[in-house]
Formats: C-alpha cells, sequence, structure tokens
C-alpha cells in the first residue's frame, strides 16, 4: 500500500504542478474556456479538493481506496491526452521543456498509479 500512496501523492503533486504551469501559459485562454481565471480557480478548488479527498481514501485504506487511484489515474491521463491534442495542433502553449517533462511525468505516474491499483486488486 506504501507504492500506492507514494504514486498517488507523486501523481497529485505533478497534477498541481501541472496547474501552476497552466496559470502560466493561461490555460483558459489557450482551450478557449469561458469565465476566464474566474473558472479557472474554482474548476482547480474543486478538482484539487477531490484528489486530495481521494488520497484520504487511499491512506486509510477505504474501501473505495482503489476507485480513487483509478480516478487520480484517468485524470492524469486525460490531461496529458488533452495536451497531446493541443501539442499536436501546433498549439504554442506548453512546449516548452520543463512543461513536456511535467507532463510526461504525470504520464508515467498515472500509468504505474494504474498498474499498481490493479496488481492490488488480484
Amino acid at each position: 500500500m506504501r507504492t500506492t500512496s507514494m504514486l498517488y501523492g507523486l501523481d497529485v503533486a505533478l497534477l498541481a504542478t501541472h496547474q501552476v504551469d497552466a496559470s502560466y501559459w493561461r490555460e483558459w485562454d489557450v482551450f478557449g474556456v469561458p469565465g476566464g481565471i474566474a473558472f479557472f480557480l474554482v474548476f482547480n478548488t474543486v478538482a484539487v479538493g477531490a484528489l486530495l479527498a481521494g488520497f484520504a481514501l487511499v491512506l486509510l485504506e477505504h474501501a473505495r481506496w482503489r476507485a480513487a487511484a483509478y480516478a487520480c489515474a484517468a485524470t492524469g491521463l486525460v490531461t496529458c491526452l488533452i495536451h497531446a491534442v493541443f501539442l499536436h495542433r501546433d498549439r504554442v502553449a506548453f512546449w516548452s521543456a520543463p512543461s513536456l517533462i511535467v507532463l510526461a511525468s504525470i504520464a508515467i505516474c498515472s500509468i504505474a498509479l494504474a498498474i499498481r491499483a490493479r496488481a492490488a486488486a488480484r
């Protein structure tokens, strides 16, 4: 369970780091999200809160910890998929080496978390 907890915590830390980077790139403008920074802040408050609630389930080995781990991994993979589409469309945002390293790290960590949760289910 310790490995799962560490992977979950790292995934959340990487996702939060990505959101700091997203602020730099003004992600709400890049994706054309209505509501601008206000929506971005509300969305991230809810998203981070949900991920932290899931982290508590993992740490406490709650009956639903596996669902929380899968949800965190899915969040990371969807984040990477969305950005991969925009990178493929040759958008300027998120092309810096640090941005790409964070996104790649999220993908790796999310896959590892999903594999670990699945292995624990056996």
